[in-house]
């Protein structure tokens, strides 16, 4: 798959990685979060959890972000407290966000509450019938929360720059 920009960011864990990707398969472009986990035998990276959606998701996927990013607490700067980048009215309470990938798997963005401080997840859910088909949730924290939006913002402008049709 090749990838047409890549960004990546620490996570709370030392050794963990998250990257943003931006890739081709034949003709059609995908964005792919992944968590990559460099504690192996040689020190390589090893994609750990892998989140693939289709770019005509995009715009919602930055959507429920954004809107959930206006509810973690505690708040990384007070510039987040004042503004929000989504164009739509967010909801007054945070509803967990459901994205369907054409009867494939399902995404789902929603904010967990955890010793005081609040985590974004991100999860897929395969469309299979018995629980199985859940992977491995990626987890924004509160203090990665500031660079994660930076990227997510990044990779949306970059998006608009290339003229990448998102529908």
């Amino acid at each position: 798959m090749p990838e047409i920009f890549r960004t990546s960011l620490l996570t709370d864990h030392p050794p963990e990685k998250l990257h943003l990707i931006i890739s081709t398969i034949g003709d059609q472009r995908w964005i792919t979060l992944e968590v990559s986990d460099s504690r192996g035998s040689n020190q390589s990276e090893a994609p750990a959890r892998r989140l693939t959606l289709p770019l005509s998701l995009w715009p919602l996927f930055y959507e429920a972000v954004c809107c959930l990013g206006s509810f973690m607490k505690p708040l990384p700067a007070p510039a987040y407290q004042a503004t929000s980048c989504c164009s739509c009215l967010c909801p007054p309470s945070p509803e967990p966000v459901v994205l369907e990938q054409a009867d494939q798997q399902q995404i789902h963005l929603s904010l967990q509450d955890r010793r005081g401080s609040t985590f974004l997840e991100i999860k897929t859910v395969s469309p299979a019938e018995n629980s199985s088909g859940e992977a491995a949730p990626i987890l924004i924290s509160p203090t990665c929360w500031s660079a994660f939006l930076s990227a997510v913002q990044r990779l949306d402008q970059l998006t608009t720059d290339l003229g990448f049709q998102a529908y």
